[in-house]
């Protein structure tokens, strides 16, 4: 079993990436915000990004930062897949749990803030993004869920800059895949 796990700021390219391992390596992929948008549909709440912000502090200030991430350890484990990729992790109490299972290896997500916001305001992933304006789009990036990220960032075993095409990053996530296998 290998795990892969992203961090990345918000529109950086974690589903992306994650996304084109499952298509190109068979790989099973497990969201942080999978457990949230189930939350909130069980909630019949919208599935907004702050809907799931505050769905998340709430749940880690109950119940501790790494709560999440034990939630998809115990998933990754039940399945048990060749491969699996976590997208979407945030806190580095999310990583000690996460770089317990087999191999695990993080990779950080990093792309200029304006491409960051185009890509979130065109695709239209959460009901509040299409209207987003750039203060709107800086204020979120300030929220306490996104500053653990930097030194995510920093300690990452590979890293991976998404700010060209997708045949670029293509070529990138083959190159730090051949480093993780």
């Amino acid at each position: 079993m290998i795990i892969i796990a992203l961090t990345g700021k918000k529109g950086s390219g974690k589903g992306t990436v994650a996304d084109y391992i499952k298509i190109r390596h068979g790989a099973v992929v497990f969201r942080f915000s999978k457990i949230l948008d189930d939350i909130l549909i069980r909630l019949h709440l919208p599935h907004t990004r702050d809907n799931q912000i505050q769905l998340a502090l709430d749940l880690r200030q109950l119940y501790g930062n790494d709560i999440l991430a034990k939630v998809l350890a115990k998933d990754i484990q039940s399945t048990r897949p060749d491969i699996a990729v976590v997208d979407g992790v945030r806190y580095q109490d999310e990583w000690n749990i996460i770089k317990t299972l087999p191999n695990a290896k993080l990779i950080a997500m990093s792309a200029n803030a304006d491409k960051r916001y185009q890509r979130i305001t065109m695709r239209n992933e959460k009901a509040d993004d299409t209207g987003l304006s750039q203060e709107q789009f800086n204020e979120q990036e300030a929220r306490k869920t996104e500053l653990q990220i930097d030194s995510l960032l920093k300690i990452a075993d590979h890293s991976i800059i998404n700010d060209g095409t997708l045949d670029e990053l293509n070529k990138k996530i083959e190159h730090v895949l051949s480093l993780c296998f």
